[in-house]
C-alpha cells in the first residue's frame, strides 16, 4: 500500500478525531500527522507513542491521529454486533455498511470507501450504546500483541 493510495483503506480525519475524542486508544497502522511546516495534513506508518516523542525531541507538530484502515475498523467492531450480521455491500458511488441486530432492526452506515462507512457504523454503535469503548481498546491491545 502506497501513501499516495492509503485514504481509500483508512478512515478520513474527522472521523480519527472523533475516535481519539470518544477515548478510542490510538495505535492503528497509520497516522495522520499535521506538517506545520507545509502546513497541511499527510501519512505516516509510524505509530503516535513514536510521533510524540520525535516531537517532543524536535518541536514538530503535536498534533496527529490514528486513522484505522478497514481490517481495524472490523475488528473494532467486533463481538459488539454478531459479526454474521455485519454486511458491507458496494456500489457505483461508494459503499455502505449495515449491521443487523438480533432484533431484525437495520441499522445502515454509508460512506465514499469501505473504512469511511465502517467508521461511520463504528461512531453510531459506540454513541448509541451498542458497544463500549473500553472493549474495543481491549481488541485493539489484542492484535499488537
Amino acid at each position: 500500500m502506497t501513501m499516495k493510495n492509503i485514504e481509500w483503506q483508512v478512515c478520513s480525519l474527522e472521523q480519527a478525531k472523533k475516535f481519539k475524542e470518544l477515548g478510542i486508544a490510538q495505535n492503528g497502522l497509520f497516522t495522520t500527522v499535521y506538517d506545520s511546516l507545509n502546513e497541511r495534513w499527510g501519512y505516516s506508518g509510524m505509530s503516535t507513542e513514536a510521533l510524540s516523542l520525535l516531537g517532543k525531541s524536535n518541536n514538530a507538530s503535536k498534533e496527529y491521529y490514528s486513522v484505522f484502515t478497514a481490517a481495524e475498523l472490523t475488528l473494532m467492531i467486533g463481538r459488539g454486533v454478531r459479526r454474521d450480521r455485519l454486511w458491507i455491500q458496494y456500489c457505483n458511488d461508494g459503499c455502505y455498511c449495515q449491521v443487523i441486530t438480533l432484533f431484525e432492526e437495520r441499522i445502515t452506515k454509508e460512506g465514499e470507501t469501505e473504512a469511511i462507512a465502517k467508521a461511520n457504523m463504528l461512531i453510531h454503535l459506540i454513541e448509541s450504546g451498542r458497544i463500549d469503548i473500553e472493549s474495543i481498546n481491549e481488541r485493539l491491545a489484542e492484535v499488537q500483541r
